[in-house]
């Protein structure tokens, strides 16, 4: 599992950045919170936006952050349906460049942005 690089002055009790007794991980998804760009993420198997699943695996990134995680980040930053859309495009074109997702990926997440009453 990666983890972030620059949580050197974190309060890591056992200087493993691994979460124990005195560490909290509050989304158990193996990063200290101090740590964790996320430390409530949607830990879902898949994306689901607006209750579509888009089938597409909800991959955990090495800042603490699900794909689910920044997809929200979009409906939370967007003033209308068209910003969460045009945010949720640029998110999947560039994970598909990133070659995270195929192409048919990036369109059933696009379907379901596009498909959803957000925000």
């Amino acid at each position: 599992m990666a983890f972030p690089n620059d949580c050197g002055a974190s309060p890591d009790c056992n200087t493993n950045r691994v979460p124990d007794d005195c560490e909290p991980d509050t989304d158990g998804d193996g990063f200290i919170d101090d740590c964790d760009a996320c430390p409530e993420s949607d830990l879902g198997e898949t994306i689901v936006i607006d209750g579509c699943d888009s089938q597409v695996l909800n991959v955990l990134g090495d800042d603490g952050c699900t794909m689910a995680d920044q997809v929200a980040h979009c409906a939370d930053g967007a003033e209308n349906h068209g910003d969460f859309v045009s945010c949720v495009a640029h998110l999947t074109n560039d994970w598909n460049w990133d070659g995270l997702i195929s192409g048919y990926q990036k369109g059933r997440l696009q379907r379901c942005a596009a498909q959803s009453d957000i925000p």
